[in-house]
């Protein structure tokens, strides 16, 4: 099973990990990530807690209209994987925890006076995942902490339902328990019963997104898990075929791209694929582990137990980066946007194109002379083998490598 889940800040990664390690966590969805799990992933489940939207596309219902009717199980909770199961329970998507149960209901107990059915609910202002995901308060918290508070006896019920709607008054970005206390007091609210409530709230503050997205990843890690129930035949439309249209395999486009960046060669190729793969699951690409050889001199028995530490972690790693390869040239060619190095390799790409349309005048050398000529330029120790050059450079084999090399020596003569 290849099993996917959308997470940002509504779990800690490592959390999320001892949950469910099988699955492999990827940032918050964004439009085309689903299509791209199952069309290039493999994927047989999906999990979508956390999800971006107002400046970056949210994910779109047709994409998981689409997992669903190619038999992924799509499951959601706790914040946009709440708000998607709800709008398309009935056509299959499988949704988890109180927020979702609240938002197909329309009502997040105790505030039954007002319909439970708005984005900001769960909408949060975060930071990058390098700062932790720092975020506000979203207000589904907010609520089931004040409902939390009314239980127990720290604020009257009154006062809970007029917190909420100060809350919920504030824009997403600017909700935090000191703005709203500070608010609070500003309206003439009870100063005791706030004292209270500022007391009571570090060791009474309920999460309950985090609770949701927690309830996710155990149901996911319960398995095995069952084939969503289908009841509509998914519409094939033209914008559909548009918006999912790839460019062709080795003849132009994005693939090509990604060859022009492998022919920098390693050091610039493993540079890009491992921030891609950062970016993509949230941890470095490899975990190298400098203390052993120092610790076997020392403690040849804790060095034997940390290493098969380390042997666990890293099979574990490498089952995660065997699943979610196929979505590593995705995460590549958005750096190669975000950093600007798209538009040259691409024009290379596009140059290489055009000599190849165009009669020869003088064909590359052969093999070895072509592997000589690429480790002079690349400095290179000689004699070059194809075989590993084309597998530290993540070539499908040695035939694919030398046709890539003829392109560039065409280009690099032509130019010359």
């Amino acid at each position: 099973m290849t099993l996917y889940v959308f997470l940002g800040p509504s779990l800690p990664l490592a959390e999320a990990r001892a949950l469910c390690p099988a699955a492999v966590c990827l940032p918050p969805v964004r439009l085309g990530d689903v299509h791209r799990c199952v069309a290039f992933g493999g994927a047989t489940a999906i999990g979508i807690i956390d999800g971006y939207f107002e400046r970056v596309p949210a994910v779109w219902h047709k994409e998981i209209l689409w997992a669903l009717s190619r038999g992924v199980a799509v499951f959601g909770a706790a914040s946009m994987g709440a708000l998607r199961a709800a709008e398309l329970a009935a056509f299959g998507m499988v949704g988890i925890g109180r927020i979702y149960e609240a938002y197909r209901s329309g009502v997040f107990m105790p505030f039954a006076d007002e319909p439970f059915e708005d984005d900001d609910e769960v909408a949060v202002e975060h930071a990058p995942a390098e700062a932790g995901w720092m975020a506000t308060e979203a207000m589904v918290n907010i609520r089931a902490t004040l409902a939390a508070a009314g239980d127990a006896d720290v604020l009257p019920a009154g006062m809970a339902r007029r917190l909420a709607a100060l809350a919920k008054a504030l824009f997403y970005k600017e909700r935090s328990w000191a703005t709203l206390l500070r608010r609070a007091e500003a309206v003439g609210e009870d100063a005791s019963a706030l004292a209270g409530l500022r007391t009571w709230l570090p060791q009474g503050r309920i999460d309950q997104k985090r609770a949701d997205a927690a309830a996710l990843l155990r149901c996911l890690d319960s398995g095995p898990l069952p084939k969503p129930g289908v009841c509509f035949s998914f519409a094939d439309t033209t914008l559909w075929r548009r918006a999912t249209a790839l460019p062709a395999g080795g003849g132009g486009g994005d693939g090509d791209v990604l060859v022009e960046l492998r022919l920098r060669g390693a050091d610039v190729w493993h540079a890009a694929r491992d921030a891609a793969w950062a970016e993509l699951v949230g941890e470095p690409a490899s975990s190298d582990d400098a203390s052993l050889p120092d610790l076997a001199a020392t403690d040849p028995a804790g060095a034997l137990a940390a290493l098969e530490t380390f042997a666990c972690r890293e099979s574990r790693h490498e089952k995660r980066a065997m699943a979610a390869a196929p979505l590593l040239d995705a995460a590549i060619l958005r750096l190669l946007h975000r950093d600007g190095r798209y538009d040259e390799l691409a024009g290379r790409a596009a140059a290489k194109r055009r000599l190849t349309a165009a009669p020869a005048t003088c064909g590359p050398p052969a093999a070895d002379a072509l592997l000589a000529w690429f480790a002079a330029r690349s400095d290179l120790p000689v004699p070059v083998e194809a075989d590993r050059l084309a597998d530290s450079l993540d070539f499908a084999d040695a035939d694919d490598l030398l046709h890539a090399l003829a392109g560039e020596w065409r280009l690099v003569n032509a130019t010359a």
